[in-house]
């Protein structure tokens, strides 16, 4: 069996916007799911998954630095990007 990690992130938080490049001790929240994840050797691959708004043009940039994968899909609708993470991404 193949495991797929998919991080959800977008920068349109009503509650907290912005929370995933919050920093904490220097890095963002992102980075630091990111690099947590890397030490797993369960996983076969990492993806971040954010929408194709614009404003999360920078967790994809992001997602490019830390050499990880990113789909971009429907800003409304969470499960539809899982989806499609899963329906158009090779794992491994």
């Amino acid at each position: 069996m193949k495991v797929l990690v998919i991080i959800q992130a977008r920068i349109g938080s009503t509650r907290l916007p912005g929370k995933i490049l919050r920093k904490i001790e220097g890095k963002s929240v992102l980075e630091h799911i990111i690099t947590s994840l890397k030490f797993s050797t369960e996983m076969d691959k990492l993806i971040v998954a954010t929408s194709t708004n614009s404003e999360d043009d920078v967790i994809e940039k992001l997602a490019s630095q830390l050499n990880v994968l990113c789909f971009r899909g429907s800003s409304l609708d969470v499960l539809d990007r899982f989806i499609n993470v899963q329906n158009n991404m090779r794992v491994i």
